[in-house]
This record gives structure tokens, sequence and C-alpha cells, in this order.
């Protein structure tokens, strides 16, 4: 993974993240929200959250897609990313959990909010509250319209989980696309720069260092 794309994907978690980050400040609308980023998530909590995604987004029953584990893609994943590293990845220990809770939808930390109001200060919007305010309805209502059989990510079928991610992608909210598409591509990194996933795609490994 390129040094750009690790720099992107911790921007955006870091947004998520920045209200358990913060002591003192009552940023969530929520006071659930509000203690489960308080603290640094342990492993047992943001790993399920990551198989999920894998299973989510790699077709790994498909009889064409290539011969890869669950725990290849993992070991590829931390590889890039070492997650136990508190002090640079404690922020997407935290993202990951916060998009683990489907409770949490219709609130939205105002870290959150903040970043994404810059953003799009940062490109000559007008009226930025306003727009903020319009994506912010605009998923509680999408929320409103949805039920699902369970209240984590991990705990829901396929179909749900697909549906879940697929809201992340068509939120309202710049900064909320930004954390799926970042999360999106740290998987399919992760999976597609293993081997057994080159042949799938008739990619014979690089240039460099291949017999001629």
């Amino acid at each position: 993974m390129s040094e750009m794309a690790r720099r992107s994907f911790l921007k955006a978690a870091a947004a998520f993240a920045a209200a358990g980050a913060l002591p003192g400040c009552g940023v969530f609308r929520n006071a659930q929200g509000s203690a489960l980023l308080a603290s640094l998530p342990h492993r047992d909590d943001y790993l399920p959250v990551l198989h999920s995604l894998f299973e989510t987004l790699l077709p790994f029953e498909h009889p064409r897609f290539a011969e890869l584990t669950r725990e290849q893609v993992e070991t590829r994943l931390l590889e890039y990313f070492p997650l136990g590293d508190a002090s640079e990845y404690g922020s997407l220990r935290r993202a990951l959990v916060y998009f683990n809770d489907l409770r949490l939808v219709p609130h939205c930390a105002a870290p959150i909010l903040d970043a994404e109001r810059d953003f799009l200060v940062s490109r000559g919007v007008e009226q930025p509250g306003a727009r903020v305010e319009a994506g912010v309805e605009a998923d509680r209502r999408a929320a409103e319209a949805v039920s699902y059989s369970a209240s984590l990510f991990t705990e829901l079928g396929p179909d749900e989980r697909a549906r879940y991610l697929s809201s992340w992608a068509a939120s309202g909210l710049i900064v909320k696309r930004r954390f799926y598409r970042s999360t999106k591509s740290l998987v399919m990194i992760s999976a597609f720069s293993l081997e057994p996933s080159w042949r799938v795609m008739d990619y014979e490994g690089p240039l460099l260092g291949r017999d001629t």
C-alpha cells in the first residue's frame, strides 16, 4: 500500500475517532457513543469488525475467486496497518468499533461534523453549515427507513451487512463516504496483493525480479 493511501485512510478514520480522543468533550449526541470511543478498543473488539468486512467485500465462496483464506488477508492487512500500535492506529481501532454499532447511525459526533464542514469550506462550497445539516438529516431519514435483525455489524447476515455497508457509501456526509471508500480499498489491496489472487487476474507478478 502506498504511503499516500495509508495517510488517506488514517485521516478518514481519525475524523470518526476524534470524539473519543478528546477527554472532557461531550461531543456525541448520545452517551453510548461517547462511552464507546472514550477508551482504546481491544483487539477482540475491532478484529471481528475487520473479519466481517472481509466476508462482506470478498467473495470467498465463489468458485472463481482466488484460493485465499481470511487468515491470509488479515495477516497481509496487519502488515500494512499494524493495529497493535496504539499511538498511530488507535484512531482506526476506534473508527471500526464506531462503525460496528448500528445504534449510532442516527447520531453524529461533533468532530465528524467539523471535519465535514472544514472539507466543504476548503472546496469553496457555499453555505457549508446548511450542507452539513442536510447530510445529517438525509442519513437520519435513511436509517429510520431501514430495519436490521441485530444492532452490530458483526451480528448481521451477509445481505444485511452489505446493505449497511452500502449505506455508508451513499451517506449524505462526505467524511463517511470517504471512510467507506478507504475501508474498501484497504481490504481489496490486502487481498489482491497476495499471490493466489494474481493467477485469477492473469497477473504474473512484479517485473522486477521476474525471470526473463
